[in-house]
């Protein structure tokens, strides 16, 4: 079998027919996903993003303040009043379900 050049340049032609038709089918499907591709985040989704936020940035414990409670319970001086604390969650709940900040 001979391959004289012009058959070999014929080949390479041919080839780079097909690689530039590959090429351009796929910058239309990506051209295409890039226009039918969106995202849209609904404000309870946001709002839940931000809180994830704050809960990352913020430490896990507070340190000084474990102490300072155990300290108070430890010599029974810790008094705790489940009324009030009762009117605070439903106060906050209230609040929460009118979409106000804490």
């Amino acid at each position: 079998m001979k391959i004289s050049p012009s058959g070999v340049g014929n080949l390479f032609g041919a080839y780079a027919k097909q690689k530039n038709a590959m090429d351009k089918c796929e910058v239309a499907k990506q051209a295409q996903l890039t226009a039918a591709d969106q995202v849209e985040l609904s404000a309870q989704a946001r709002d839940l993003r931000r809180a994830q936020e704050i809960v990352a940035a913020s430490t896990a414990v507070r340190h000084c303040k474990v102490a300072e409670l155990t300290t108070a319970l430890e010599q029974g001086r810790y008094c705790i009043d489940p009324t009030a604390i009762a009117a605070a969650i439903l106060h906050q709940a209230g609040e929460f379900r009118r979409g106000a900040q804490p």
